[in-house]
């Protein structure tokens, strides 16, 4: 087709089309993940042609995030240079309601198509790739895999065998069918591959270099350069995931990075210092977590001080805190998931302040405003301190807001816990309404 391939590509392609001992193709599901530009789809055209070349009678579907995305890569990527390299074995359809290639040799049929669950009822399919699948939520996905899955039961166990083949950028927090599959898929399923080009999670996504050393065309020298020039260009979340194939948790950070990193401070909560406490478990109920805060020098500090699995644990190791260190009650939402805990406390005896939903847009505001707060100048001065962990950090960059009213709070989604920013929060709620300590009783004679 013109093309020489990429190192990675014909790495990728090696094994993709692997055989098995009965010379099928080893792999039914392919997993492609890599950074922007780096040439998914180009060798996503060229795996197609190969299978119309290597058997007879195949059938060969191509989707993107479009019917229309589709039908127009397919023609620039691979209609227009099989015609003009390979014209003498291929025939080329180019008519809005009918584009395909053939190849009359051997009966062999390459078309693209839309990713919904009509489209191919009553087709068969060899191979069906599908591009950009990021684009894709749960509902989509499904409702594309709903089209693909029976085209494959006739097929299935004959000549070279069937083949999924995903190719993608990773997403964003609505990329929920993309990313739950890879993410199966590399903890392994049989009959699976998975090609994953990127930093790792726990890397630093500012790491230029580190993304240039992940990067599958980061070798290349004048590709290094540019993704240097694009860091200085693009927002982190942005840059990471176009160039170290990192998923963002939302669409825009919430919270800003360079924000958050302002506010962070290894300084702990000194020991002699009055301290509140609030608590969250998170959606799923996979995970509970206690922050504790203090004021000190009139600026809060907020630490996480527990984050365990489960819920069962949390109520015994907040009555004990609260004992240890003569702190009022903890703040806990009573609405959303941590009602129960909230219940708890409460029947232990707790005096577990009121805590409407006024007072949770207020106390979100309030730590968001605390973070990104500048001075006269407009330079970056938080006035609020919080002790690192990992577990707030994920939750900061996961953060997203809801509307409540006139207001806002923060957004629990499945895709990632927030209970360690929710807990912040109340524990900053509370040391911000802190109980006055109880007047001596003056005694007159």
């Amino acid at each position: 087709m013109g093309r020489r391939p990429h190192e990675w590509q014909q790495r990728a392609a090696d094994v993709i089309y692997e055989l098995d001992d009965n010379g099928r193709f080893r792999y039914r599901n392919v997993y492609v993940s890599v950074p922007r530009q780096c040439g998914k789809t180009v060798m996503a055209m060229g795996l197609g042609m190969t299978r119309l070349m290597l058997q007879g009678d195949a059938k060969v579907w191509y989707t993107a995030q479009t019917g229309q995305a589709a039908r127009e890569r397919w023609l620039k990527e691979c209609a227009t240079p099989v015609s003009n390299r390979l014209g003498p074995i291929a025939e080329v359809r180019k008519g809005a309601g009918d584009t395909r290639m053939w190849l009359p040799h051997n009966f062999s049929e390459f078309r693209p198509m839309p990713p919904n669950a009509e489209y191919l009822h009553g087709e068969q399919s060899d191979l069906v790739m599908a591009d950009e699948a990021w684009v894709h939520d749960d509902a989509s996905g499904a409702a594309l895999m709903q089209a693909v899955a029976p085209t494959f039961q006739s097929r299935a166990g004959t000549k070279l065998g069937v083949q999924m083949m995903k190719f993608s950028t990773m997403g964003t927090a609505e990329s929920t069918w993309w990313h739950q599959g890879l993410a199966e898929a590399i903890e392994g399923q049989p009959n699976t591959c998975v090609i994953d080009y990127g930093i790792p999670d726990d890397a630093d996504p500012d790491d230029v270099e580190l993304t240039i050393a992940c990067h599958p065309l980061g070798h290349v020298p004048a590709i290094a350069d540019f993704i240097r020039d694009q860091a200085n260009e693009m927002k982190g979340g942005e840059f990471a995931r176009a160039f170290g194939n990192r998923a963002t948790a939302s669409r825009e950070r919430v919270i800003p990075l360079d924000t958050w990193k302002a506010a962070l401070s290894l300084d702990p909560i000194p020991a002699e210092a009055p301290v509140c406490f609030g608590a969250a478990i998170d959606i799923d109920r996979t995970e509970t977590v206690i922050a504790a805060c203090a004021v000190v020098d009139d600026t809060p500090i907020i630490e996480i001080v527990d984050r365990r699995p489960g819920t069962s644990w949390a109520a015994d190791r907040l009555e004990q805190l609260v004992l240890d260190h003569g702190a009022p009650p903890p703040v806990i939402d009573p609405v959303g998931p941590s009602g129960t805990l909230h219940d708890e406390m409460v029947g232990r005896g707790l005096d577990v302040p009121p805590f409407t939903v006024r007072d949770l847009t207020r106390a979100s505001a309030n730590l968001l405003d605390r973070i990104t707060h500048t001075d006269g100048q407009g330079v970056l001065a938080p006035t609020v301190r919080i002790r690192p962990d990992d577990g707030l950090e994920a939750a900061a960059e996961a953060a997203a807001t809801r509307k409540v009213g006139d207001s806002w709070a923060w957004q629990r989604t499945p895709q990632g816990s927030i209970a360690s920013l929710e807990a912040a929060t109340l524990a900053l709620h509370g040391a911000a309404h802190r109980p006055a300590p109880a007047a001596t009783p003056l005694i007159i004679t």
